[in-house]
């Protein structure tokens, strides 16, 4: 029992002080949604990230370093403008690390904060058109808008013993995988194609996509000399094509006529 002086024996009021030595700072947050969708081979997205600081803090966009995409590429400047560009044929989800944070000079007397988080995007697949090549010199070819192969063949007569059909080789690839291949010709006129397919080497297999080889000869009419022409091309099963390729033919006049027989040297210095 207290004697004397009563202490607490009226309304008394206490404050509590907590002293913290830091600064108190929170970093900036992103408002965005960070996940966006696209087509497949439809050019570059553009898209603006934004966020917030509730220090009312100055805050940069950036992306983490050795964070890269693996389905194309992206840029994403200080302000914030995120870009997007697919790689060809191209699609799936890719992820990349990204970031915000406080932009302040010095970082000792308050630190600067960040904040990161993966950005998404998703690419949606497309039926591609497929893709022709023609062998030249030994090295397969990809077939660019209407190519033309001009070709020459002896004429095709009994006393020319030199005459040999002329042979090459045509492969097309599809960047879908699992997808029907077929290689559609318009036959010459003057002449005969054979379209054989072959199986190409584990060498020569693309590591995706849907891919078929075959060996093309072209065979000209008996006794016929002069001009021709023949087309292939790349078919899928949707039904889209490759661009054309297309065979110029010159077919070389042999003059050993009336049961002539035509000996090597005169037959390849006189053609037509």
């Amino acid at each position: 029992m207290l004697t004397g002086m009563e202490y607490l024996n009226r309304e008394t009021q206490f404050a509590v002080a907590v002293v913290s030595k830091t600064i108190p700072n929170e970093p900036p947050q992103f408002l965005s949604d960070l996940s966006v969708t696209m087509e497949e081979d439809s050019g570059t997205l553009m898209y603006w990230l934004e966020a917030e600081d509730i220090d009312n803090d100055d805050f940069v966009f950036g992306i983490v370093p050795d964070s890269l995409p693996k389905l194309g590429t992206m840029s994403l400047s200080s302000q914030g403008l995120l870009q997007y560009r697919p790689l060809l044929d191209h699609s799936g989800i890719d992820k990349v690390m990204i970031y915000v944070k406080e932009n302040r000079e010095n970082g000792d007397i308050i630190p600067i904060m960040e904040t990161r988080a993966t950005f998404n995007v998703t690419i949606k697949p497309k039926n591609d058109n497929p893709y022709i090549y023609v062998q030249v010199d030994g090295q397969m070819l990809v077939v660019l808008e209407n190519n033309t192969v001009k070709i020459t063949v002896e004429q095709n007569i009994d006393t020319n013993i030199w005459y040999q059909d002329f042979d090459t080789t045509v492969a097309v690839w599809d960047p879908d995988s699992n997808d029907n291949l077929t290689i559609d010709q318009y036959n010459p006129t003057y002449g005969n194609i054979r379209l054989s397919l072959i199986h190409p080497n584990d060498t020569e297999l693309p590591s995706e996509g849907t891919y078929i080889k075959a060996s093309v000869k072209f065979v000209p009419i008996e006794d016929y000399y002069g001009h021709d022409e023949f087309i292939l091309m790349g078919r899928d099963e949707d039904g889209l094509f490759s661009e054309r390729l297309i065979f110029k033919v010159y077919i070389l006049h042999m003059p050993c006529i009336n049961n002539g027989t035509c000996t090597e040297n005169f037959c390849r210095t006189h053609n037509y």
